[in-house]
């Protein structure tokens, strides 16, 4: 009897944890990518390390020559759950995470030929430009468990999700490679941030938890607005 009950414990546990399978819904053509990024920010001289998850698209568009990148997750694990609300906590150290965080999903896609070729030289005239997608609307969530695309679990994942809404913002960037340093530089550089829409949301930052819930269950707020970080 005691083994029945285990292997009923266990049938309900890999159930709920294959439905709560994070799913980046990439349209046909487009190859999905889970990354784990390590993130550091300095506070009254103090270095602390955040490990976020980040779940994204990217593909090869071959009529516009270039690659694009659709933003979808970003998680964090419960050992690093309060400092992805610390940096959230103040406007410059959210955009200058932000930052980095899309550098570092360019630079990431660079290593998948089925979206990106490899960078000219730097100093040529023709270079390659990139852009990454991201939706102004999004959300904070808390999930007991998500499964990554090759099977990684991320056990009680806090994040934000792009919300799906026709307004978003499209961050260019430029690629060239610099042969004259060994091993070769890839030099990635902002070119423009445009906004297509004003945020189709509100712009008060919802209150995590939300009220009557408590870190250690599922929920999701309303999408807010998280506008284009301007250059």
């Amino acid at each position: 009897m005691k083994k029945y009950i285990f292997l009923l414990v266990a049938t309900i546990i890999l159930g709920f944890v294959a439905g709560n399978k994070a799913r980046a819904d990439c349209p046909p053509g487009w190859f999905e990518h889970w990354n784990q990024i390590i993130y550091q920010y300095e506070v009254n001289g103090v270095v602390y390390v955040c490990k976020v998850w980040v779940n994204f698209c990217c593909r090869w568009n071959p009529e516009l020559q270039r690659p694009e990148i659709i933003l979808k997750n970003v998680y964090v694990d419960r050992d690093y759950r309060n400092c992805l609300f610390f940096i959230y906590s103040d406007q410059l150290r959210w955009y200058n995470f932000l930052s980095f965080l899309y550098q570092q999903v360019e630079a990431i896609t660079q290593s998948d030929p089925n979206c990106y070729p490899q960078c000219p030289p730097c100093g040529e005239s023709e270079k390659i430009f990139s852009v990454i997608k991201a939706s102004n609307c999004i959300k904070w969530v808390s999930k007991p468990a998500i499964v990554t695309n090759d099977g990684h679990i991320i056990e009680w994942a806090w994040g934000i999700e792009y919300c799906d809404t026709s307004n978003y913002c499209l961050y260019t960037y430029s690629c060239c490679t610099d042969w004259e340093k060994s091993p070769p530089e890839t030099h990635i550089e902002l070119i423009s941030v445009e906004e297509y829409g004003a945020p189709a949301c509100p712009t008060t930052t919802p209150e995590v938890p939300p009220p009557g819930k408590t870190w250690e269950e599922p929920w999701e707020t309303e999408c807010f607005a998280n506008p284009c970080q301007k250059r």
